[in-house]
Protein backbone atom coordinates (compact mmCIF):
# COMPACT_ATOMS: atom_id res chain seq x y z
CA UNK A 1 0.00 0.00 0.00
CA UNK A 2 3.20 2.26 0.11
CA UNK A 3 2.58 3.11 3.70
CA UNK A 4 -0.36 5.49 2.74
CA UNK A 5 -3.09 6.05 4.96
CA UNK A 6 -6.08 6.16 2.53
CA UNK A 7 -4.92 2.62 0.27
CA UNK A 8 -4.48 1.15 3.76
CA UNK A 9 -8.07 1.87 4.93
CA UNK A 10 -9.24 1.17 1.48
CA UNK A 11 -7.50 -1.80 1.25
CA UNK A 12 -9.35 -3.02 4.71
CA UNK A 13 -12.92 -2.36 3.39
CA UNK A 14 -12.30 -5.41 0.43
CA UNK A 15 -11.54 -8.13 3.81
CA UNK A 16 -15.59 -8.66 3.37
CA UNK A 17 -14.53 -9.67 -0.20
CA UNK A 18 -11.04 -11.06 -0.28
CA UNK A 19 -8.44 -12.32 1.73
CA UNK A 20 -5.00 -10.45 2.62
CA UNK A 21 -3.51 -12.93 -0.32
CA UNK A 22 -6.01 -12.69 -2.75
CA UNK A 23 -6.28 -8.68 -2.95
CA UNK A 24 -1.91 -9.24 -3.04
CA UNK A 25 -2.50 -11.20 -6.31
CA UNK A 26 -4.66 -8.06 -7.71
CA UNK A 27 -2.56 -5.40 -6.67
CA UNK A 28 -0.84 -4.89 -10.38
CA UNK A 29 -3.61 -2.61 -10.44
CA UNK A 30 -4.09 -0.34 -7.23
CA UNK A 31 -6.27 2.06 -8.83
CA UNK A 32 -8.99 -0.34 -10.20
CA UNK A 33 -9.17 -3.00 -6.19
CA UNK A 34 -8.72 0.25 -3.85
CA UNK A 35 -12.28 2.04 -5.15
CA UNK A 36 -14.69 1.39 -2.00
CA UNK A 37 -15.50 3.75 0.49
CA UNK A 38 -17.75 5.13 3.03
CA UNK A 39 -20.51 7.43 1.03
CA UNK A 40 -20.54 9.85 4.15
CA UNK A 41 -16.42 11.01 3.41
CA UNK A 42 -15.83 13.55 0.29
CA UNK A 43 -15.35 12.01 -3.04
CA UNK A 44 -11.93 12.44 -3.72
CA UNK A 45 -11.27 10.32 -0.22
CA UNK A 46 -14.24 7.48 -1.95
CA UNK A 47 -11.30 5.44 -4.57
CA UNK A 48 -7.60 5.97 -4.08
CA UNK A 49 -7.80 7.29 -7.56
CA UNK A 50 -10.02 10.21 -7.25
CA UNK A 51 -7.29 11.05 -4.41
CA UNK A 52 -4.66 11.31 -6.62
CA UNK A 53 -7.05 12.97 -9.60
CA UNK A 54 -7.80 15.31 -6.70
CA UNK A 55 -3.93 16.18 -6.38
CA UNK A 56 -3.20 15.63 -10.31
CA UNK A 57 -5.98 18.69 -11.06
CA UNK A 58 -3.52 21.33 -8.80
CA UNK A 59 -0.85 20.46 -11.21
CA UNK A 60 0.24 23.31 -13.93
CA UNK A 61 -0.25 21.78 -17.28
CA UNK A 62 3.41 21.64 -17.30
CA UNK A 63 3.81 19.92 -14.27
CA UNK A 64 1.63 17.45 -14.79
CA UNK A 65 3.30 16.50 -18.03
CA UNK A 66 6.69 16.19 -15.99
CA UNK A 67 4.85 13.85 -13.41
CA UNK A 68 3.54 11.42 -16.41
CA UNK A 69 7.36 11.72 -18.14
CA UNK A 70 8.96 10.74 -14.64
CA UNK A 71 6.59 7.27 -14.56
CA UNK A 72 9.78 5.70 -17.09
CA UNK A 73 12.07 5.42 -13.85
CA UNK A 74 11.64 2.24 -12.00
CA UNK A 75 13.16 2.54 -8.03
CA UNK A 76 14.29 5.93 -8.06
CA UNK A 77 15.28 8.98 -9.89
CA UNK A 78 18.43 10.55 -9.98
CA UNK A 79 18.28 14.43 -10.83
CA UNK A 80 20.82 14.49 -13.25
CA UNK A 81 18.78 11.34 -15.54
CA UNK A 82 15.58 13.34 -14.98
CA UNK A 83 17.11 16.16 -16.62
CA UNK A 84 18.09 14.19 -19.32
CA UNK A 85 15.59 11.89 -20.13
CA UNK A 86 12.38 14.18 -19.16
CA UNK A 87 13.34 17.56 -20.24
CA UNK A 88 14.70 17.04 -24.08
CA UNK A 89 12.34 17.19 -26.90
CA UNK A 90 9.53 18.11 -26.94
CA UNK A 91 10.19 20.39 -24.22
CA UNK A 92 8.47 21.30 -21.34
CA UNK A 93 8.49 25.28 -20.23
CA UNK A 94 9.59 24.30 -16.87
CA UNK A 95 12.98 24.85 -14.85
CA UNK A 96 13.99 21.30 -13.89
CA UNK A 97 14.88 22.09 -10.19
CA UNK A 98 11.43 24.18 -9.97
CA UNK A 99 9.33 21.42 -11.76
CA UNK A 100 10.68 18.70 -9.45
CA UNK A 101 10.94 20.40 -6.51
CA UNK A 102 6.93 21.16 -6.89
CA UNK A 103 6.07 17.49 -7.09
CA UNK A 104 7.95 17.35 -4.17
CA UNK A 105 6.35 19.81 -2.64
CA UNK A 106 2.80 18.45 -3.56
CA UNK A 107 3.85 14.91 -2.90
CA UNK A 108 4.03 13.44 -5.89
CA UNK A 109 7.69 13.05 -5.30
CA UNK A 110 9.62 12.26 -2.00
CA UNK A 111 13.65 12.67 -1.61
CA UNK A 112 15.55 10.23 -0.75
CA UNK A 113 17.82 10.33 2.33
CA UNK A 114 21.18 8.60 1.22
CA UNK A 115 24.83 10.19 0.92
CA UNK A 116 26.28 11.53 -1.98
CA UNK A 117 26.01 15.09 -3.17
CA UNK A 118 23.36 13.95 -6.09
CA UNK A 119 19.64 14.08 -5.49
CA UNK A 120 17.54 11.38 -5.87
CA UNK A 121 13.59 11.47 -5.33
CA UNK A 122 11.47 8.46 -5.29
CA UNK A 123 7.73 8.02 -6.74
CA UNK A 124 5.30 5.74 -4.97
CA UNK A 125 4.41 2.58 -7.19
CA UNK A 126 0.82 3.42 -6.86
CA UNK A 127 1.47 7.22 -8.34
CA UNK A 128 3.54 5.48 -11.13
CA UNK A 129 0.58 3.95 -12.04
CA UNK A 130 -1.72 6.92 -12.60
CA UNK A 131 1.45 8.97 -14.07
CA UNK A 132 1.82 5.81 -16.99
CA UNK A 133 -2.16 5.85 -17.66
CA UNK A 134 -1.44 9.50 -18.48
CA UNK A 135 1.68 9.27 -20.40
CA UNK A 136 -0.09 6.27 -22.01
CA UNK A 137 -2.37 9.08 -23.54
CA UNK A 138 0.46 9.95 -26.02
CA UNK A 139 2.07 6.72 -27.60
CA UNK A 140 4.46 8.34 -29.76
CA UNK A 141 5.79 10.39 -26.78
CA UNK A 142 5.79 7.38 -24.29
CA UNK A 143 7.99 5.57 -26.59
CA UNK A 144 10.40 8.53 -27.71
CA UNK A 145 10.79 8.89 -23.31
CA UNK A 146 11.08 5.11 -23.28
CA UNK A 147 14.10 5.02 -25.94
CA UNK A 148 15.95 8.31 -23.94
CA UNK A 149 15.45 6.10 -20.44
CA UNK A 150 16.82 3.02 -21.94
CA UNK A 151 19.95 4.88 -24.20
CA UNK A 152 20.76 7.08 -21.31
CA UNK A 153 21.35 3.91 -18.82
CA UNK A 154 23.00 1.47 -21.89
CA UNK A 155 25.29 4.87 -21.60
CA UNK A 156 25.82 4.57 -17.84
CA UNK A 157 26.38 0.85 -18.07
CA UNK A 158 29.13 1.11 -21.01
CA UNK A 159 30.76 3.63 -18.48
CA UNK A 160 30.98 1.39 -15.88
CA UNK A 161 32.37 -1.86 -17.50
CA UNK A 162 35.93 -1.06 -17.72
CA UNK A 163 35.34 0.41 -14.23
CA UNK A 164 34.36 -2.57 -12.61
CA UNK A 165 37.77 -4.59 -13.37
CA UNK A 166 39.60 -2.15 -12.79
CA UNK A 167 41.21 0.44 -10.00
CA UNK A 168 38.25 1.26 -7.09
CA UNK A 169 35.21 -0.03 -8.92
CA UNK A 170 33.02 0.09 -6.01
CA UNK A 171 31.82 3.40 -6.52
CA UNK A 172 30.69 1.93 -9.65
CA UNK A 173 29.04 -1.23 -8.17
CA UNK A 174 27.45 1.32 -5.65
CA UNK A 175 25.64 3.31 -8.69
CA UNK A 176 24.45 0.18 -10.94
CA UNK A 177 22.98 -1.63 -7.49
CA UNK A 178 21.13 1.94 -6.70
CA UNK A 179 19.77 1.98 -10.76
CA UNK A 180 19.61 -2.00 -11.03
CA UNK A 181 15.39 -1.22 -11.60
CA UNK A 182 16.59 1.21 -13.96
CA UNK A 183 18.51 -0.77 -15.84
CA UNK A 184 16.04 -3.78 -15.63
CA UNK A 185 13.63 -1.09 -17.90
CA UNK A 186 15.62 -0.24 -20.06
CA UNK A 187 16.42 -4.01 -21.07
CA UNK A 188 12.32 -4.61 -20.77
CA UNK A 189 12.15 -1.09 -23.32
CA UNK A 190 14.86 -2.49 -25.63
CA UNK A 191 12.77 -5.85 -26.25
CA UNK A 192 9.75 -4.57 -26.54
CA UNK A 193 10.92 -1.45 -28.67
CA UNK A 194 12.82 -3.93 -30.82
CA UNK A 195 16.36 -1.97 -29.89
CA UNK A 196 18.14 -5.03 -29.81
CA UNK A 197 21.25 -3.54 -30.83
CA UNK A 198 21.12 -1.00 -27.89
CA UNK A 199 19.84 -4.15 -25.72
CA UNK A 200 22.74 -5.90 -26.68
CA UNK A 201 25.39 -3.53 -25.76
CA UNK A 202 23.76 -2.73 -22.30
CA UNK A 203 23.72 -6.47 -21.78
CA UNK A 204 26.98 -7.31 -22.75
CA UNK A 205 27.91 -3.72 -20.43
CA UNK A 206 25.79 -5.42 -17.55
CA UNK A 207 27.15 -8.94 -17.95
CA UNK A 208 30.36 -8.06 -14.94
CA UNK A 209 27.73 -6.63 -12.81
CA UNK A 210 25.94 -9.48 -12.32
CA UNK A 211 28.95 -11.69 -11.97
CA UNK A 212 29.96 -9.90 -8.99
CA UNK A 213 26.73 -9.34 -7.55
CA UNK A 214 25.92 -13.22 -8.01
CA UNK A 215 22.91 -12.38 -10.60
CA UNK A 216 23.91 -15.12 -12.69
CA UNK A 217 20.57 -16.36 -13.90
CA UNK A 218 18.74 -13.06 -14.41
CA UNK A 219 21.70 -11.85 -16.49
CA UNK A 220 21.81 -15.56 -18.52
CA UNK A 221 17.83 -14.80 -19.29
CA UNK A 222 18.49 -11.39 -20.21
CA UNK A 223 21.53 -12.31 -22.79
CA UNK A 224 19.44 -15.22 -23.74
CA UNK A 225 16.56 -13.33 -24.92
CA UNK A 226 18.61 -10.35 -26.74
CA UNK A 227 21.11 -12.83 -28.30
CA UNK A 228 17.66 -15.06 -29.73
CA UNK A 229 16.52 -11.51 -31.55
CA UNK A 230 20.62 -10.36 -32.79
CA UNK A 231 21.04 -11.64 -36.58
CA UNK A 232 21.06 -8.27 -37.66
CA UNK A 233 22.70 -6.71 -35.07
CA UNK A 234 25.97 -5.01 -35.25
CA UNK A 235 28.55 -7.70 -34.74
CA UNK A 236 30.73 -5.07 -31.90
CA UNK A 237 27.35 -5.43 -30.09
CA UNK A 238 26.60 -8.98 -29.96
CA UNK A 239 30.29 -9.59 -29.27
CA UNK A 240 30.55 -8.03 -25.84
CA UNK A 241 26.71 -10.14 -24.99
CA UNK A 242 28.20 -13.42 -26.13
CA UNK A 243 30.96 -12.85 -24.16
CA UNK A 244 29.04 -11.86 -20.93
CA UNK A 245 26.60 -15.00 -21.95
CA UNK A 246 29.69 -17.47 -22.03
CA UNK A 247 31.22 -16.11 -19.03
CA UNK A 248 27.23 -16.53 -16.79
CA UNK A 249 27.04 -19.86 -18.78
CA UNK A 250 30.47 -21.12 -17.43
CA UNK A 251 29.50 -19.51 -13.92
CA UNK A 252 26.57 -22.05 -13.47
CA UNK A 253 28.76 -24.88 -15.05
CA UNK A 254 26.97 -25.13 -18.52
CA UNK A 255 30.27 -26.09 -19.86
CA UNK A 256 29.01 -27.01 -23.02
CA UNK A 257 26.98 -24.04 -23.84
CA UNK A 258 29.45 -21.58 -22.29
CA UNK A 259 32.44 -22.93 -24.30
CA UNK A 260 30.33 -22.56 -27.97
CA UNK A 261 29.33 -18.91 -27.39
CA UNK A 262 32.87 -17.96 -26.08
CA UNK A 263 34.14 -19.69 -29.40
CA UNK A 264 31.89 -17.40 -31.28
CA UNK A 265 33.12 -14.66 -29.84
CA UNK A 266 36.88 -15.37 -30.06
CA UNK A 267 36.26 -15.63 -33.57
CA UNK A 268 34.26 -12.81 -33.94
CA UNK A 269 36.94 -11.07 -31.91
CA UNK A 270 39.31 -12.38 -34.29
CA UNK A 271 37.24 -11.10 -37.26
CA UNK A 272 36.89 -7.57 -35.79
CA UNK A 273 40.48 -7.32 -35.09
CA UNK A 274 39.14 -7.00 -31.48
CA UNK A 275 41.91 -8.13 -28.83
CA UNK A 276 40.92 -7.38 -25.83
CA UNK A 277 37.64 -9.68 -26.01
CA UNK A 278 40.19 -12.05 -27.83
CA UNK A 279 41.69 -12.34 -24.81
CA UNK A 280 38.63 -12.08 -21.92
CA UNK A 281 37.60 -14.97 -24.26
CA UNK A 282 40.35 -17.40 -23.43
CA UNK A 283 40.68 -16.45 -20.16
CA UNK A 284 36.81 -17.76 -19.46
CA UNK A 285 37.58 -20.71 -21.50
CA UNK A 286 40.78 -21.39 -19.64
CA UNK A 287 38.33 -21.16 -16.56
CA UNK A 288 35.84 -23.51 -18.15
CA UNK A 289 38.68 -26.13 -18.86
CA UNK A 290 39.86 -25.45 -15.09
CA UNK A 291 36.99 -26.82 -13.64
CA UNK A 292 36.70 -29.95 -15.91
CA UNK A 293 39.99 -30.59 -14.81
CA UNK A 294 41.76 -30.22 -17.76
CA UNK A 295 44.62 -28.10 -15.86
CA UNK A 296 47.15 -27.53 -18.38
CA UNK A 297 44.51 -26.67 -21.05
CA UNK A 298 43.70 -24.07 -18.53
CA UNK A 299 46.69 -22.83 -17.92
CA UNK A 300 47.51 -22.89 -21.66
CA UNK A 301 44.23 -20.34 -22.13
CA UNK A 302 45.70 -18.21 -19.35
CA UNK A 303 48.98 -17.55 -20.72
CA UNK A 304 47.80 -16.67 -24.09
CA UNK A 305 45.19 -14.49 -22.40
CA UNK A 306 48.09 -13.41 -20.55
CA UNK A 307 50.24 -12.50 -23.63
CA UNK A 308 47.40 -10.65 -24.99
CA UNK A 309 47.16 -8.49 -21.88
CA UNK A 310 50.61 -7.79 -21.48
CA UNK A 311 50.90 -6.81 -25.44
CA UNK A 312 47.88 -4.44 -24.56
CA UNK A 313 49.55 -3.01 -21.67
CA UNK A 314 46.38 -3.87 -19.23
CA UNK A 315 48.28 -4.86 -16.29
CA UNK A 316 45.20 -5.70 -14.49
CA UNK A 317 43.75 -7.71 -17.25
CA UNK A 318 47.25 -9.71 -17.11
CA UNK A 319 47.26 -9.96 -13.60
CA UNK A 320 43.35 -11.52 -13.81
CA UNK A 321 45.58 -13.97 -16.32
CA UNK A 322 48.09 -14.54 -13.79
CA UNK A 323 45.91 -15.29 -10.71
CA UNK A 324 43.98 -17.49 -12.14
CA UNK A 325 46.99 -19.88 -13.69
CA UNK A 326 47.72 -20.00 -9.92
CA UNK A 327 43.89 -21.11 -9.01
CA UNK A 328 44.59 -23.81 -11.54
CA UNK A 329 47.77 -24.45 -10.17
CA UNK A 330 46.82 -24.99 -6.31
CA UNK A 331 43.80 -27.15 -7.59
CA UNK A 332 46.45 -29.68 -9.68
CA UNK A 333 48.62 -29.57 -6.16
CA UNK A 334 51.68 -27.42 -7.45
CA UNK A 335 51.70 -24.60 -4.44
CA UNK A 336 54.62 -23.30 -5.19
CA UNK A 337 53.29 -22.07 -8.24
CA UNK A 338 50.32 -20.36 -6.98
CA UNK A 339 52.20 -18.65 -4.29
CA UNK A 340 55.15 -17.76 -6.74
CA UNK A 341 51.77 -16.34 -8.66
CA UNK A 342 50.14 -14.69 -6.60
CA UNK A 343 52.33 -13.05 -4.34
CA UNK A 344 52.81 -10.91 -6.84
CA UNK A 345 49.56 -10.75 -8.51
CA UNK A 346 47.96 -9.36 -5.41
CA UNK A 347 50.32 -6.64 -4.87
CA UNK A 348 49.02 -5.30 -8.02
CA UNK A 349 45.71 -5.70 -6.99
CA UNK A 350 46.37 -3.69 -3.61
CA UNK A 351 47.86 -0.89 -5.86
CA UNK A 352 45.23 -0.66 -8.30
CA UNK A 353 42.55 -1.00 -5.21
CA UNK A 354 40.75 -3.42 -7.56
CA UNK A 355 38.94 -5.58 -4.50
CA UNK A 356 38.08 -8.81 -7.18
CA UNK A 357 41.41 -9.23 -7.93
CA UNK A 358 42.61 -8.83 -4.22
CA UNK A 359 39.95 -11.40 -3.28
CA UNK A 360 40.80 -14.16 -5.72
CA UNK A 361 44.66 -14.01 -4.88
CA UNK A 362 44.03 -13.81 -1.81
CA UNK A 363 41.98 -17.44 -1.88
CA UNK A 364 44.30 -18.76 -3.83
CA UNK A 365 47.28 -18.01 -1.21
CA UNK A 366 44.97 -19.10 1.39
CA UNK A 367 44.08 -22.29 -0.35
CA UNK A 368 47.73 -23.43 -0.81
CA UNK A 369 48.34 -22.40 2.40
CA UNK A 370 45.42 -24.34 3.88
CA UNK A 371 46.55 -27.36 1.69
CA UNK A 372 50.38 -27.11 2.92
CA UNK A 373 48.88 -27.48 6.42
CA UNK A 374 49.62 -24.03 7.39
CA UNK A 375 46.74 -23.54 9.08
CA UNK A 376 47.19 -19.86 10.87
CA UNK A 377 48.47 -18.38 7.50
CA UNK A 378 45.61 -19.52 5.59
CA UNK A 379 43.27 -18.41 8.10
CA UNK A 380 44.08 -15.02 7.71
CA UNK A 381 44.39 -15.09 3.98
CA UNK A 382 40.80 -16.46 3.81
CA UNK A 383 39.56 -14.23 6.51
CA UNK A 384 41.08 -11.16 4.32
CA UNK A 385 39.09 -12.19 1.27
CA UNK A 386 36.14 -12.83 3.28
CA UNK A 387 35.93 -8.84 4.56
CA UNK A 388 36.90 -8.07 1.25
CA UNK A 389 34.19 -9.74 -1.05
CA UNK A 390 31.63 -9.05 1.51
CA UNK A 391 32.88 -5.06 1.45
CA UNK A 392 31.84 -4.96 -2.69
CA UNK A 393 29.00 -7.29 -2.35
CA UNK A 394 30.98 -9.98 -4.13
CA UNK A 395 29.35 -13.15 -3.69
CA UNK A 396 31.45 -16.19 -5.54
CA UNK A 397 34.49 -14.61 -3.21
CA UNK A 398 32.68 -14.81 -0.29
CA UNK A 399 31.21 -18.40 -0.58
CA UNK A 400 34.82 -19.94 -1.53
CA UNK A 401 36.32 -18.05 1.13
CA UNK A 402 33.58 -19.83 3.49
CA UNK A 403 34.26 -23.20 1.74
CA UNK A 404 38.17 -22.84 2.32
CA UNK A 405 37.35 -21.92 5.62
CA UNK A 406 35.73 -24.95 6.19
CA UNK A 407 38.32 -27.06 5.08
CA UNK A 408 41.06 -25.35 7.27
CA UNK A 409 38.82 -25.52 10.34
CA UNK A 410 38.43 -29.41 9.70
CA UNK A 411 42.15 -29.97 9.37
CA UNK A 412 42.47 -28.79 12.67
CA UNK A 413 39.75 -30.65 14.67
CA UNK A 414 37.31 -27.73 14.35
CA UNK A 415 34.44 -29.74 13.98
CA UNK A 416 31.29 -26.82 14.84
CA UNK A 417 33.16 -23.81 12.77
CA UNK A 418 33.97 -26.42 9.66
CA UNK A 419 30.34 -27.34 9.84
CA UNK A 420 28.84 -23.66 10.13
CA UNK A 421 31.71 -22.72 7.67
CA UNK A 422 30.46 -25.21 4.66
CA UNK A 423 27.06 -25.06 5.51
CA UNK A 424 26.81 -21.40 4.99
CA UNK A 425 29.30 -21.96 2.08
CA UNK A 426 26.94 -24.46 0.42
CA UNK A 427 23.96 -22.00 0.79
CA UNK A 428 25.61 -19.43 -1.04
CA UNK A 429 26.92 -21.05 -4.20
CA UNK A 430 23.52 -23.41 -4.27
CA UNK A 431 21.78 -19.78 -4.84
CA UNK A 432 24.37 -18.75 -7.32
CA UNK A 433 23.97 -21.52 -9.28
CA UNK A 434 27.23 -22.99 -9.25
CA UNK A 435 26.98 -26.50 -9.46
CA UNK A 436 30.40 -27.13 -9.38
CA UNK A 437 31.37 -25.61 -5.54
CA UNK A 438 27.94 -26.73 -4.62
CA UNK A 439 29.30 -30.24 -5.12
CA UNK A 440 32.50 -29.59 -3.44
CA UNK A 441 30.93 -28.46 -0.18
CA UNK A 442 28.66 -31.15 -0.67
CA UNK A 443 31.45 -33.01 -0.58
CA UNK A 444 33.39 -31.18 2.69
CA UNK A 445 30.11 -32.03 4.58
CA UNK A 446 30.47 -35.66 3.72
CA UNK A 447 33.75 -35.37 5.31
CA UNK A 448 32.85 -33.65 8.11
CA UNK A 449 30.21 -36.17 8.92
CA UNK A 450 32.78 -38.82 8.97
CA UNK A 451 34.64 -37.21 11.46
CA UNK A 452 31.37 -36.06 13.46
CA UNK A 453 29.97 -39.73 13.47
CA UNK A 454 27.16 -39.18 11.18
CA UNK A 455 28.05 -41.66 8.57
CA UNK A 456 24.31 -42.32 7.06
CA UNK A 457 24.18 -38.57 6.30
CA UNK A 458 27.31 -38.20 4.69
CA UNK A 459 27.51 -41.19 2.96
CA UNK A 460 23.87 -39.91 0.89
CA UNK A 461 25.59 -36.47 0.70
CA UNK A 462 28.33 -38.29 -1.19
CA UNK A 463 26.23 -39.47 -3.73
CA UNK A 464 24.31 -36.60 -4.50
CA UNK A 465 27.96 -34.74 -5.30
CA UNK A 466 28.86 -38.24 -7.39
CA UNK A 467 25.45 -37.18 -9.38
CA UNK A 468 25.75 -34.07 -9.38
CA UNK A 469 29.48 -33.81 -10.83
CA UNK A 470 28.37 -36.58 -13.52
CA UNK A 471 25.93 -34.17 -14.44
CA UNK A 472 27.94 -31.35 -15.15
CA UNK A 473 31.10 -33.39 -16.44
CA UNK A 474 33.50 -31.94 -13.93
CA UNK A 475 35.84 -34.35 -11.82
CA UNK A 476 36.51 -34.06 -8.14
CA UNK A 477 40.06 -32.00 -8.21
CA UNK A 478 43.35 -33.71 -7.79
CA UNK A 479 44.21 -31.77 -4.62
CA UNK A 480 40.69 -32.39 -2.68
CA UNK A 481 40.83 -36.07 -3.97
CA UNK A 482 43.26 -37.78 -1.08
CA UNK A 483 40.92 -36.38 1.66
CA UNK A 484 37.70 -37.34 0.52
CA UNK A 485 38.78 -41.00 -0.66
CA UNK A 486 39.60 -40.91 3.25
CA UNK A 487 36.59 -39.96 4.33
CA UNK A 488 34.85 -42.73 2.13
CA UNK A 489 36.75 -44.93 3.42
CA UNK A 490 35.97 -43.86 6.79
CA UNK A 491 31.92 -44.09 6.21
CA UNK A 492 31.94 -47.26 4.37
CA UNK A 493 33.50 -48.91 7.53
CA UNK A 494 30.80 -47.46 9.38
CA UNK A 495 27.96 -48.09 7.39
CA UNK A 496 29.17 -51.44 5.73
CA UNK A 497 27.26 -53.19 3.25
CA UNK A 498 24.47 -50.26 3.87
CA UNK A 499 26.81 -48.16 2.15
CA UNK A 500 26.13 -48.15 -1.27
CA UNK A 501 22.43 -48.32 -1.02
CA UNK A 502 22.46 -44.60 0.75
CA UNK A 503 25.09 -42.95 -1.56
CA UNK A 504 22.41 -44.30 -4.16
CA UNK A 505 19.69 -42.84 -1.88
CA UNK A 506 21.54 -39.59 -2.26
CA UNK A 507 22.73 -39.64 -6.00
CA UNK A 508 18.48 -40.30 -6.52
CA UNK A 509 17.20 -37.43 -4.48
CA UNK A 510 16.35 -34.41 -6.08
CA UNK A 511 19.37 -31.63 -5.04
CA UNK A 512 17.41 -29.23 -3.38
CA UNK A 513 15.69 -31.96 -0.89
CA UNK A 514 20.17 -32.79 -0.48
CA UNK A 515 20.86 -29.24 0.16
CA UNK A 516 17.86 -29.31 3.15
CA UNK A 517 19.62 -32.06 4.44
CA UNK A 518 23.36 -30.51 4.42
CA UNK A 519 21.95 -27.99 5.71
CA UNK A 520 19.91 -29.44 8.89
CA UNK A 521 16.61 -28.14 7.15
CA UNK A 522 15.50 -32.12 6.48
CA UNK A 523 12.00 -33.14 7.58
CA UNK A 524 13.60 -35.52 10.04
CA UNK A 525 15.54 -33.10 11.90
CA UNK A 526 12.25 -30.95 11.84
CA UNK A 527 10.51 -33.61 13.65
CA UNK A 528 13.06 -33.98 15.97
CA UNK A 529 13.23 -30.79 17.29
CA UNK A 530 9.61 -30.15 17.36
CA UNK A 531 9.32 -33.54 19.68
CA UNK A 532 12.55 -32.02 21.72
Amino acid sequence: MDGLPLAIELAAARVKLLTPEAMLGRLESRLRLLSVGAADVAPRQRTLRNAIEWGYTLLSAAERRLFARLAVFRGGIDLEAAEAICFGEPGLDLDPLEGIGSLVDKSFLSRQDREGPAPRFLMLDTLREYAEERLAESAPEAAALRRRHARHFAELATAADPALRGRRPAEWLARLEREQDNLRAALETCLALGEVGLGLRLGGSLWRFWYLHGQYAEGRRWLRELLGRAEEAPPADRLAALIGAGGLAFLQCDYRRAEELLERSRVLAEELGDERRQAEAQQILGSAAREQGHYERAIACHRRSLEIFTRLSDELGAAHSSSYIGFASWLRGDFAETERVCEQTLETFRRAGDPEGIAWSLLNLGAAAGHRGLGVAARGLLKEALVRSSEVGFKEGVAWALDLLGNVALEEGALPRAAEFWRRSLELHHQLGDRWRTASTLEGLARWCAAAGEAARGARLLGAAEALRGEIGAPVPLVERPALERARATLYEALGDGFEARVRDGAGAPLGQTVALALGRDAGERRARREA
